[in-house]
């Protein structure tokens, strides 16, 4: 019984994969194409659009600032003052050896600091983790997209072009169907997207080298002292473990509007978001209903907080999620419109 099971949920991904090879193949390959002529663009003229927004306004702007250095628990913080008052402060928490002295500093010459970085260091202190994690963010916005779009179509196109009663007589049940598809939206799509985020992130780092290398620092040094290495890593998989969770609730209604929708899933979706709202602001006074869905959402649409984070958001999700899929199923098996 296991085996046929695990041979039916098989050829159900297989299924998926083969009908959206185009989201799951060419789609993570478009975006690393796409991310690369960006990031060398950016990378050739990052230093002539600096120069363009003022780049010698800068130069001319400290030589008329008095420096200071003044060491403070163990680190260094540089004050430049000019002689309106206004003041500058810049700090360091590097050794003061390796800063040197002020002597050392002139307006015309850049400073090369080449220090080790201690490896009790916080966090906060890796810059390019910071980088990553939103670059990351930004590009994982695709896949959600996609997939939104997916689910909102798995249900609908079958009944449309009449395949609905030749996927219903092959042994398989709506249930197992709708979770496979969720499944595939939650964790595989993402998952294929992930690595494409990964290597552009990689691809990232080493164009990169080429600019910082050109204003007179060693670039591995400069990745290696600002990036953790496992950190990072370790943040990757964690947002994708994370996303298959917040996104649950998302997605579960999506598939449920694809069962019940007769022509359009994105219209019907929008409708029915809209109706929702409405009658809860009618009725109560409130907009509950909107701002709940927002949390299960990820940064830049709402807030940068883990859904984990909160165990009660976590279960009332996954309960709403499976709500919305009982439903899905029962009008998988008893659907309200077929393509006459």
């Amino acid at each position: 019984m296991n085996y046929f099971l695990s041979s039916r949920i098989a050829s159900l991904f297989r299924r998926e994969f083969f009908e959206n090879k185009t989201i799951v193949i060419l789609g993570p390959l478009f975006l690393v194409m796409v991310s690369l002529i960006v990031i060398i663009f950016t990378a050739l003229f990052v230093d002539r659009v600096g120069t363009f927004f003022g780049g010698r306004l800068v130069g001319e702007f400290l030589q008329g600032l008095d420096a200071s250095m003044v060491e403070v628990e163990g680190g260094l913080e540089i004050k430049f003052s000019d002689t309106e008052g206004g003041a500058i402060s810049i700090e360091s928490f590097e050794a003061k050896e390796a800063l040197g002295t002020l002597d050392d500093i002139s307006n015309t010459k850049a400073i090369d600091i080449d220090v080790d970085v201690d490896d009790n260091l916080v966090e906060g202190s890796f810059k390019l983790n910071e980088i990553l994690y939103y670059l990351h963010k930004l590009i994982m916005l695709v896949p959600l997209l996609i997939s939104i779009n997916y689910l909102l179509g798995c249900l609908l196109y079958d009944r449309l072009d009449g395949s609905y009663f030749f996927w219903r007589s092959m042994p398989v049940s709506p249930k197992e169907e709708i979770i496979v598809k969720l499944m595939v939206a939650l964790f595989a799509i993402p998952l294929i997207f992930g690595f494409a985020s990964f290597l552009i992130q990689i691809l990232s780092l080493l164009i990169f080298i080429f600019p910082i290398y050109r204003i007179g620092l060693d670039p591995i040094s400069v990745i290696l002292e600002n990036l953790d290495i496992s950190n990072w890593v370790w943040f990757l998989i964690l947002d994708w473990l994370d996303r298959g969770v917040m996104l649950a609730p998302i997605f579960s209604f999506a598939v449920l509007i694809s069962s019940l929708a007769k022509r359009s899933g994105f219209f019907t979706s929008v409708f029915a978001i809209l109706t929702l709202g409405f009658l809860e602001g009618v009725l109560f006074g409130s907009n509950n209903f909107i701002d709940g869905a927002l949390l299960y959402l990820p940064w830049p649409i709402s807030a940068d907080v883990r859904i984990v984070d909160s165990p009660t958001s976590l279960v009332a999700g996954l309960i709403i999620a499976c709500f919305f899929l009982v439903m899905a199923i029962y009008f998988r098996s008893r659907p309200l419109f077929f393509n006459n």
